[in-house]
Protein backbone atom coordinates (compact mmCIF):
# COMPACT_ATOMS: atom_id res chain seq x y z
CA UNK A 1 0.00 0.00 0.00
CA UNK A 2 1.08 3.01 -0.84
CA UNK A 3 0.01 6.66 0.43
CA UNK A 4 -0.90 9.11 -1.93
CA UNK A 5 -2.52 12.81 -2.30
CA UNK A 6 -6.36 13.67 -3.08
CA UNK A 7 -5.30 13.31 -6.59
CA UNK A 8 -3.53 10.22 -6.54
CA UNK A 9 0.08 11.38 -7.08
CA UNK A 10 2.57 9.59 -4.41
CA UNK A 11 3.22 11.88 -1.10
CA UNK A 12 7.50 11.92 -0.82
CA UNK A 13 8.87 10.79 2.76
CA UNK A 14 9.97 14.29 3.54
CA UNK A 15 6.16 15.30 2.99
CA UNK A 16 4.49 13.09 5.18
CA UNK A 17 4.81 14.63 8.80
CA UNK A 18 2.76 17.71 7.49
CA UNK A 19 0.57 15.60 5.88
CA UNK A 20 -2.94 14.16 7.45
CA UNK A 21 -4.16 10.98 6.63
CA UNK A 22 -7.93 11.27 5.31
CA UNK A 23 -10.11 9.43 7.55
CA UNK A 24 -14.23 8.65 8.15
CA UNK A 25 -16.47 9.52 11.03
CA UNK A 26 -15.20 6.24 12.47
CA UNK A 27 -11.77 6.98 12.02
CA UNK A 28 -11.09 4.78 9.70
CA UNK A 29 -8.75 5.36 6.86
CA UNK A 30 -10.33 6.69 3.50
CA UNK A 31 -8.48 4.27 0.39
CA UNK A 32 -8.13 4.72 -3.08
CA UNK A 33 -9.50 2.30 -5.34
CA UNK A 34 -6.52 0.62 -5.13
CA UNK A 35 -6.25 0.99 -1.68
CA UNK A 36 -3.74 3.33 -1.05
CA UNK A 37 -4.15 5.30 1.70
CA UNK A 38 -4.83 9.27 0.88
CA UNK A 39 -3.28 12.13 2.90
CA UNK A 40 -3.87 15.57 2.37
CA UNK A 41 -1.26 18.51 2.36
CA UNK A 42 -1.23 21.62 4.16
CA UNK A 43 -2.09 23.44 1.12
CA UNK A 44 -5.04 20.63 0.20
CA UNK A 45 -6.35 20.82 3.60
CA UNK A 46 -6.74 25.12 3.28
CA UNK A 47 -8.47 24.16 -0.23
CA UNK A 48 -10.64 21.60 0.85
CA UNK A 49 -11.92 24.32 3.89
CA UNK A 50 -12.78 26.75 1.44
CA UNK A 51 -14.73 24.38 -0.90
CA UNK A 52 -16.96 23.77 2.21
CA UNK A 53 -16.89 27.00 3.30
CA UNK A 54 -17.43 28.77 0.04
CA UNK A 55 -17.90 26.52 -2.68
CA UNK A 56 -15.21 27.82 -4.48
CA UNK A 57 -14.23 25.32 -7.52
CA UNK A 58 -10.77 24.55 -5.89
CA UNK A 59 -11.29 20.99 -5.40
CA UNK A 60 -12.89 20.36 -8.44
CA UNK A 61 -11.07 17.66 -9.13
CA UNK A 62 -11.16 15.64 -6.06
CA UNK A 63 -15.06 15.68 -6.81
CA UNK A 64 -14.87 14.09 -9.43
CA UNK A 65 -11.99 11.17 -8.48
CA UNK A 66 -14.09 10.57 -5.05
CA UNK A 67 -17.72 9.77 -4.02
CA UNK A 68 -19.63 12.47 -2.10
CA UNK A 69 -19.90 10.63 1.23
CA UNK A 70 -16.14 9.89 1.20
CA UNK A 71 -15.90 13.79 1.05
CA UNK A 72 -19.03 14.54 3.49
CA UNK A 73 -16.58 12.25 5.85
CA UNK A 74 -13.95 14.26 5.28
CA UNK A 75 -15.33 17.40 5.60
CA UNK A 76 -16.71 16.82 9.26
CA UNK A 77 -13.76 15.42 10.18
CA UNK A 78 -12.10 18.61 9.65
CA UNK A 79 -15.33 21.05 10.99
CA UNK A 80 -14.69 18.43 14.50
CA UNK A 81 -10.91 19.12 14.15
CA UNK A 82 -11.61 23.03 14.04
CA UNK A 83 -13.55 23.03 16.32
CA UNK A 84 -11.45 21.44 19.09
CA UNK A 85 -8.52 23.78 17.93
CA UNK A 86 -11.16 26.69 18.45
CA UNK A 87 -11.93 25.42 21.80
CA UNK A 88 -7.98 25.32 22.72
CA UNK A 89 -7.20 28.58 21.94
CA UNK A 90 -10.41 29.96 23.48
CA UNK A 91 -8.81 28.29 26.72
CA UNK A 92 -5.65 29.57 26.37
CA UNK A 93 -6.47 33.41 25.78
CA UNK A 94 -8.76 33.64 28.26
CA UNK A 95 -9.18 37.42 28.96
CA UNK A 96 -9.76 37.77 25.15
CA UNK A 97 -13.14 36.03 26.01
CA UNK A 98 -13.58 34.78 22.86
CA UNK A 99 -16.36 33.03 21.63
CA UNK A 100 -16.08 29.82 19.65
CA UNK A 101 -18.65 30.72 17.48
CA UNK A 102 -19.12 34.34 17.51
CA UNK A 103 -15.26 35.12 17.00
CA UNK A 104 -13.87 32.66 14.38
CA UNK A 105 -11.96 35.70 12.94
CA UNK A 106 -10.03 36.53 15.82
CA UNK A 107 -9.53 32.77 16.62
CA UNK A 108 -8.54 31.93 13.01
CA UNK A 109 -6.17 35.05 13.45
CA UNK A 110 -4.37 33.50 16.50
CA UNK A 111 -4.13 29.99 15.34
CA UNK A 112 -2.10 32.03 12.88
CA UNK A 113 0.13 33.49 14.94
CA UNK A 114 0.86 30.27 16.99
CA UNK A 115 1.45 28.71 13.96
CA UNK A 116 3.88 30.87 12.48
CA UNK A 117 5.67 32.05 15.84
CA UNK A 118 6.04 28.06 16.69
CA UNK A 119 8.36 28.29 13.60
CA UNK A 120 10.67 31.36 15.40
CA UNK A 121 10.79 29.42 18.52
CA UNK A 122 12.54 26.53 16.61
CA UNK A 123 14.70 29.18 14.78
CA UNK A 124 18.21 28.31 14.03
CA UNK A 125 18.64 32.20 13.34
CA UNK A 126 20.48 31.23 10.25
CA UNK A 127 17.56 30.89 7.44
CA UNK A 128 13.91 30.90 7.99
CA UNK A 129 11.90 27.46 7.82
CA UNK A 130 8.37 28.74 6.91
CA UNK A 131 6.92 28.30 3.89
CA UNK A 132 5.22 31.36 3.59
CA UNK A 133 5.87 34.75 5.45
CA UNK A 134 9.42 33.97 5.42
CA UNK A 135 11.69 36.54 7.74
CA UNK A 136 8.80 38.00 9.39
CA UNK A 137 7.04 37.78 12.76
CA UNK A 138 3.21 37.73 13.19
CA UNK A 139 1.85 40.20 16.51
CA UNK A 140 -1.40 39.62 17.57
CA UNK A 141 -3.12 42.95 17.65
CA UNK A 142 -6.70 43.66 19.82
CA UNK A 143 -8.57 46.40 17.68
CA UNK A 144 -12.38 47.46 17.97
CA UNK A 145 -12.45 43.75 19.61
CA UNK A 146 -10.91 41.67 17.01
CA UNK A 147 -7.96 40.16 16.74
CA UNK A 148 -5.89 41.46 14.15
CA UNK A 149 -2.39 40.51 12.55
CA UNK A 150 0.45 42.88 12.12
CA UNK A 151 3.75 41.73 11.16
CA UNK A 152 7.52 43.08 11.67
CA UNK A 153 10.48 41.66 10.24
CA UNK A 154 11.91 38.75 12.29
CA UNK A 155 15.64 38.33 14.34
CA UNK A 156 16.88 36.46 11.57
CA UNK A 157 16.22 39.32 8.98
CA UNK A 158 17.47 41.89 10.85
CA UNK A 159 20.28 40.42 11.31
CA UNK A 160 20.94 40.06 7.62
CA UNK A 161 20.26 43.55 7.16
CA UNK A 162 22.42 45.05 10.05
CA UNK A 163 25.44 42.66 8.42
CA UNK A 164 24.97 44.24 4.76
CA UNK A 165 26.37 47.15 6.76
CA UNK A 166 29.19 45.86 7.51
CA UNK A 167 32.37 46.11 5.57
CA UNK A 168 32.12 43.11 2.89
CA UNK A 169 35.63 41.58 3.73
CA UNK A 170 34.36 40.98 7.63
CA UNK A 171 30.94 40.22 6.92
CA UNK A 172 29.99 36.57 8.67
CA UNK A 173 33.41 36.83 10.61
CA UNK A 174 34.17 36.29 14.26
CA UNK A 175 36.78 36.30 16.11
CA UNK A 176 37.89 33.17 15.97
CA UNK A 177 38.58 33.42 12.05
CA UNK A 178 41.41 35.57 12.70
CA UNK A 179 44.75 35.11 13.81
CA UNK A 180 46.48 37.80 15.84
CA UNK A 181 49.20 36.53 17.11
CA UNK A 182 52.90 39.05 17.71
CA UNK A 183 54.47 37.68 14.56
CA UNK A 184 51.20 40.28 12.75
CA UNK A 185 53.40 43.09 14.00
CA UNK A 186 56.01 45.22 13.78
CA UNK A 187 57.30 45.41 17.35
CA UNK A 188 56.51 43.66 20.70
CA UNK A 189 54.63 46.82 22.19
CA UNK A 190 52.24 46.86 18.92
CA UNK A 191 51.88 43.66 19.31
CA UNK A 192 50.99 43.74 23.14
CA UNK A 193 48.56 46.64 22.30
CA UNK A 194 46.43 45.18 19.67
CA UNK A 195 46.25 41.78 22.01
CA UNK A 196 44.96 44.44 24.67
CA UNK A 197 42.65 46.15 22.89
CA UNK A 198 41.42 42.23 21.22
CA UNK A 199 40.62 41.35 24.74
CA UNK A 200 38.76 44.80 25.39
CA UNK A 201 36.56 43.77 22.10
CA UNK A 202 35.69 40.48 23.47
CA UNK A 203 34.58 42.05 27.29
CA UNK A 204 32.58 44.29 25.11
CA UNK A 205 30.27 41.37 23.68
CA UNK A 206 30.73 39.13 26.91
CA UNK A 207 29.17 41.69 29.49
CA UNK A 208 27.13 43.97 26.48
CA UNK A 209 27.85 47.06 28.79
CA UNK A 210 31.18 48.05 28.08
CA UNK A 211 31.82 51.03 25.59
CA UNK A 212 34.90 50.93 23.97
CA UNK A 213 37.20 53.99 22.01
CA UNK A 214 39.70 52.00 19.62
CA UNK A 215 42.14 54.15 18.27
CA UNK A 216 45.74 53.14 16.36
CA UNK A 217 47.17 53.81 13.21
CA UNK A 218 45.44 53.25 9.23
CA UNK A 219 44.90 49.40 8.88
CA UNK A 220 45.61 48.43 12.28
CA UNK A 221 42.53 46.17 12.81
CA UNK A 222 40.11 49.10 14.22
CA UNK A 223 37.68 48.51 11.95
CA UNK A 224 37.92 44.93 12.24
CA UNK A 225 37.40 44.78 15.75
CA UNK A 226 34.28 46.65 15.21
CA UNK A 227 32.95 44.52 12.60
CA UNK A 228 33.58 41.71 14.93
CA UNK A 229 31.99 43.18 17.91
CA UNK A 230 28.76 43.87 15.60
CA UNK A 231 29.00 40.50 14.39
CA UNK A 232 29.02 38.69 17.72
CA UNK A 233 25.86 40.76 19.23
CA UNK A 234 24.32 39.95 16.09
CA UNK A 235 24.15 36.54 16.70
CA UNK A 236 23.05 37.08 20.38
CA UNK A 237 20.24 38.85 18.84
CA UNK A 238 20.93 42.69 19.84
CA UNK A 239 20.10 45.45 17.25
CA UNK A 240 23.32 46.70 15.89
CA UNK A 241 23.71 49.94 14.03
CA UNK A 242 27.07 50.29 12.27
CA UNK A 243 28.57 52.92 9.92
CA UNK A 244 30.71 56.05 9.59
CA UNK A 245 29.42 59.27 11.53
CA UNK A 246 29.20 60.80 7.91
CA UNK A 247 27.12 58.09 6.56
CA UNK A 248 24.70 58.20 9.23
CA UNK A 249 24.78 61.70 9.57
CA UNK A 250 24.30 61.68 6.01
CA UNK A 251 21.25 59.55 6.36
CA UNK A 252 19.64 61.79 8.37
CA UNK A 253 20.00 64.83 6.61
CA UNK A 254 18.66 63.32 4.01
CA UNK A 255 15.00 62.96 5.91
CA UNK A 256 14.82 67.14 5.85
CA UNK A 257 14.66 67.43 2.36
CA UNK A 258 12.15 64.26 2.18
CA UNK A 259 8.80 64.52 2.93
CA UNK A 260 7.88 60.92 3.20
CA UNK A 261 11.11 60.35 5.73
CA UNK A 262 10.99 61.64 9.61
CA UNK A 263 13.83 62.40 10.86
CA UNK A 264 13.18 61.33 14.11
CA UNK A 265 12.79 57.60 12.95
CA UNK A 266 16.33 57.82 11.95
CA UNK A 267 17.30 59.21 15.42
CA UNK A 268 15.29 56.82 17.11
CA UNK A 269 16.97 53.66 15.11
CA UNK A 270 20.38 55.34 16.63
CA UNK A 271 19.45 56.01 20.06
CA UNK A 272 17.64 53.14 20.84
CA UNK A 273 19.23 49.90 19.33
CA UNK A 274 21.42 47.52 21.23
CA UNK A 275 24.85 48.39 20.16
CA UNK A 276 25.90 51.91 18.40
CA UNK A 277 29.50 51.34 15.97
CA UNK A 278 30.74 54.92 14.84
CA UNK A 279 33.44 53.85 12.55
CA UNK A 280 36.39 56.00 12.02
CA UNK A 281 35.25 59.00 13.80
CA UNK A 282 37.49 62.33 13.40
CA UNK A 283 37.87 61.49 9.57
CA UNK A 284 35.40 63.27 7.92
CA UNK A 285 35.33 67.37 8.02
CA UNK A 286 33.68 68.31 10.93
CA UNK A 287 30.83 71.21 11.19
CA UNK A 288 29.12 72.62 14.47
CA UNK A 289 25.96 70.64 13.16
CA UNK A 290 27.71 67.69 13.36
CA UNK A 291 29.43 68.21 16.45
CA UNK A 292 25.67 69.09 18.01
CA UNK A 293 23.96 66.11 16.79
CA UNK A 294 27.18 63.71 17.90
CA UNK A 295 27.04 65.06 20.80
CA UNK A 296 23.44 64.81 21.82
CA UNK A 297 23.74 60.95 19.99
CA UNK A 298 26.41 60.28 23.12
CA UNK A 299 24.72 61.47 25.77
CA UNK A 300 21.10 60.12 24.60
CA UNK A 301 23.24 56.47 25.08
CA UNK A 302 24.94 57.29 28.06
CA UNK A 303 21.72 58.23 29.52
CA UNK A 304 19.66 54.88 28.25
CA UNK A 305 22.45 52.53 29.50
CA UNK A 306 23.41 51.36 25.56
CA UNK A 307 26.64 49.82 24.51
CA UNK A 308 28.62 52.36 21.92
CA UNK A 309 31.83 51.95 20.08
CA UNK A 310 33.98 54.36 18.64
CA UNK A 311 36.76 53.84 16.24
CA UNK A 312 38.89 56.54 15.20
CA UNK A 313 42.50 57.40 13.78
CA UNK A 314 43.35 59.57 16.41
CA UNK A 315 43.83 59.28 20.20
CA UNK A 316 41.20 60.97 22.15
CA UNK A 317 43.88 64.05 22.91
CA UNK A 318 44.55 64.31 19.08
CA UNK A 319 40.56 64.23 18.28
CA UNK A 320 40.19 66.91 21.06
CA UNK A 321 42.42 69.17 19.04
CA UNK A 322 41.12 68.24 16.13
CA UNK A 323 37.03 69.21 16.82
CA UNK A 324 38.61 72.34 19.15
CA UNK A 325 38.74 73.64 15.36
CA UNK A 326 35.15 74.31 14.80
CA UNK A 327 33.76 74.50 18.47
CA UNK A 328 35.97 74.89 21.58
CA UNK A 329 33.29 74.06 24.11
CA UNK A 330 31.57 71.54 21.74
CA UNK A 331 34.73 69.37 21.87
CA UNK A 332 35.15 69.80 25.07
CA UNK A 333 31.56 68.20 25.97
CA UNK A 334 31.93 65.46 22.86
CA UNK A 335 35.31 64.16 24.64
CA UNK A 336 34.36 64.64 28.27
CA UNK A 337 31.23 62.70 27.98
CA UNK A 338 33.46 60.35 25.83
CA UNK A 339 36.45 59.79 28.42
CA UNK A 340 34.20 59.45 31.45
CA UNK A 341 31.97 56.05 29.41
CA UNK A 342 34.80 54.42 27.64
CA UNK A 343 37.49 52.23 27.70
CA UNK A 344 40.11 52.90 25.21
CA UNK A 345 41.52 50.22 23.48
CA UNK A 346 45.08 51.44 21.11
CA UNK A 347 45.31 48.59 18.39
CA UNK A 348 48.76 50.03 17.83
CA UNK A 349 51.16 51.60 14.97
CA UNK A 350 51.58 48.35 12.66
CA UNK A 351 49.13 48.31 9.50
CA UNK A 352 48.10 44.42 9.40
CA UNK A 353 45.37 44.83 7.11
CA UNK A 354 46.83 42.34 4.24
CA UNK A 355 48.58 40.32 6.99
CA UNK A 356 44.95 39.53 8.79
CA UNK A 357 43.39 38.88 5.47
CA UNK A 358 46.33 36.31 4.94
CA UNK A 359 44.83 34.48 7.79
CA UNK A 360 40.81 34.53 6.81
Amino acid sequence: MEVVDIYGKAVEAEELEEAEKLVDEQGKPIVDAQGNQIVVRPKEREEARLERKYSTPALKPLRQKYSNEQLVAYYKTLEAKEQKKFAEIVARYPDLNLDVESDKSSIRALIEVEENLSYCQKCSGETCAKKSNKYWEPVAQMIEGEVNISWCVCKVERRRRAESKLPVEFRGKVFSDFDVSGALHDTQSDAQYAAGAWELAKQAVQDGVTNLYLYGTFGSGKTLLASLIAKECMVKGKSVEFGTVAKLLGELKETFDNPNRNPEDVLKRLRKCDVLILDDVGAERATEWKMEQLFELINERYANHKQLVITSNFSPEELHEELKKVNRIKAGQIMSRIKSISEFGYTGETDVRFKLKKTV
